[in-house]
């Protein structure tokens, strides 16, 4: 490979990683209020791993390129066997990166509040604000306060 050549060859990822960042960026935020950890975590490492994962071209074998690009461009340019390669090496990693994800959710310290569906454990009701007395706690009009 020539010097030019790898230049932009490392453009090149390196202009497609800045892009996946961003992109997983946002998914981060939309994820964020999730109340379930599973799904959560298995969205996002579902999607990094789409995107991250790198094929080794089919003409020059000593060249990675991303597997969602060659998988896209294989269907739309009529190229099937690139294509079901590239989506075959994904759905491997989508399965194996949903499986870390749900095992992850559930030895991780947050596994009571995974497991009760999003709920806080223990009673908490998830805030630390104070308890304001309610109108039954209050004394009627005349009445001298209790305690």
């Amino acid at each position: 490979m020539e010097l030019i050549e790898l230049r932009e060859y490392l453009w090149a990822w390196l202009v497609y990683i800045a892009g996946c960042v961003v992109l997983l960026s946002i998914g981060w935020g939309w994820t964020r209020n999730l109340p379930w950890l599973w799904l959560k975590n298995s969205l996002r490492l579902g999607v990094a791993a789409l995107l991250l994962t790198p094929i080794p071209h089919e003409d020059a074998a000593h060249l990675w390129v991303p597997a969602v690009i060659v998988a896209g461009l294989g269907w739309l340019t009529g190229d099937e066997v690139a294509a079901v390669s590239a989506l075959t090496t994904l759905a491997g990693v989508l399965l194996g990166s949903v499986l870390v994800a749900i095992g992850l959710a559930y030895m991780l310290p947050g596994k009571a509040k995974a497991a009760n569906g999003g709920a806080p454990a223990n009673g908490d009701n998830g805030s630390n604000s104070r308890i304001e007395p309610t109108m039954a706690d209050k004394p009627a009009a005349g009445e001298k306060p209790s305690a």
